[in-house]
This record gives C-alpha cells, structure tokens and sequence, in this order.
C-alpha cells in the first residue's frame, strides 16, 4: 500500500542509502530503497510513490538514463542527488524532467525541508478552477494541460510553473516570488533552477499562442501572441 508522503530512495551507495532512510523515516516518511537503477524501475512497475530520490552516479545504470525512463510514462517528481558539480549534469537531469537537484554531500535538514516543499506542492488541494490563455488551457482537477485540445506531458514543477503564471497572466513575476511559491525555497542569484524549468517549459508549449516571455532582472511572464 503506497501512503502520502512515500519516498523511493534510488542509491547504490548502500550505507548512504540506509542512513538516508533511516534519517527520513524519523522525519515521518514512508521509505523504499533500491540500490541500482533496474531495482529501482522493477519497483516503480508496481508501486507509484509520491517523490523519488535518485542518486545520479550509479553504475550499470545511471541515474539520467533511469530518469528518462520514468519520464517515459510518470510523472512523479524526482529529485536528483549527484556527487558531480558540473552545470552539464544538472542541465541534462533538468532537460529528462527532473524537479530539483542536491549536490553531495549535503545537508539531511536541507534535503527534508527539499522533500517537504514539493510534496506540498503536488499534494495540494484539487479545485474545479480551469484557466485559458488563447489555445493553452489548464485543468486544475487534474493537473492537465492542452494546446489546442491536445494534452501536453508536464512535469510536476512545470506544471506548477505554469499554473502559477497563467493565473496571473501579462503580470510580471518576480524570480524571488516563483523560487518561494513555485521552487519552494529562497532565491539564490547563482541557482539556476527556475532558469532551467522555465526553459523545458517554453518547448513544450511552443504550439500555444502564447509567450513565456524574460523581464531582464526582474522575472518572467506569460502573455498571448496577437495573430497575424
């Protein structure tokens, strides 16, 4: 039986992995652990947990080649765990539909506090409320959205992203105030998270008339494309 608030660790380091479950089990969450990318995907077969925790140096298997497998027909929010520090990793694991990084080594209180803030983002209440910019529209109740009738895949925080500036359409929206409301934590001049989603998020919506569209040092807002 899969609960609220269930993690799948997805770590081959198997000492790391068992302190990383010990450490969220006392924070109050459900835990399952598989040491290499197949275990981790034979679970997922089975069972839907509501975030994942995938360590992107793995052998065999790593971590971005599962990622992009799990994007092949989930959308469960992944959040990544790399030893690496350079920006290509992080840009590829964006790029295959993850929702947030951690470099190692990092802090477990940090971690949680990462955890906690997408889960009360994808967990959320569900309204009736529907929101349309010219061919782009948006089903809260079911967190869908379809250019011109056609679903497009969304990520969990793409989804969110663009829910939160559809609601607020032609108003410019601050970086500081998407990081806290859409990220989830405290904006951070070098972070390029929000940069790397708005960026995914652009693509995929590239059929609607509509323009996510870049204030210079401000923030980022939609608007509808006049036609020709």
């Amino acid at each position: 039986m899969v609960g609220k608030n269930h993690v799948l660790v997805i770590e081959d380091d198997l000492d790391a992995c068992e302190l990383l479950a010990e450490y969220l089990s006392f924070e109050g969450f459900k835990v399952d652990t598989a040491n290499s990318g197949m275990e981790g995907l034979g679970f997922l077969e089975k069972n839907q947990p509501d975030i994942i925790l995938l360590d992107i140096m793995m052998p065999q298997m790593n971590g971005l080649d599962v990622l992009k497998r799990i994007r092949l027909d989930s959308d469960v929010p992944v959040l990544m765990l790399t030893a690496k520090h350079e920006d290509m990793t992080k840009v590829m694991g964006f790029e295959l539909g993850a929702d947030d990084y951690l470099t190692k080594p990092y802090n477990p209180v940090e971690l949680s506090a990462r955890i906690k803030a997408i889960l009360r983002r994808t967990s959320k209440a569900v309204t009736e409320s529907n929101a349309r910019l010219a061919n782009l529209e948006l089903i809260q109740a079911r967190r869908e959205v379809k250019v011109d009738g056609e679903t497009v895949s969304l990520t969990a925080t793409e989804y969110d992203l663009l829910e939160y500036l559809l609601f607020r359409p032609a108003q410019v929206v601050s970086k500081e105030e998407l990081f806290q409301n859409v990220i989830g934590r405290k904006y951070e001049s070098y972070d390029r998270t929000l940069d790397m989603h708005v960026s995914n998020l652009r693509k995929k919506i590239d059929a609607a008339n509509v323009k996510l569209a870049t204030c210079r040092g401000v923030g980022y807002e939609l608007i509808e494309l006049e036609n020709d």
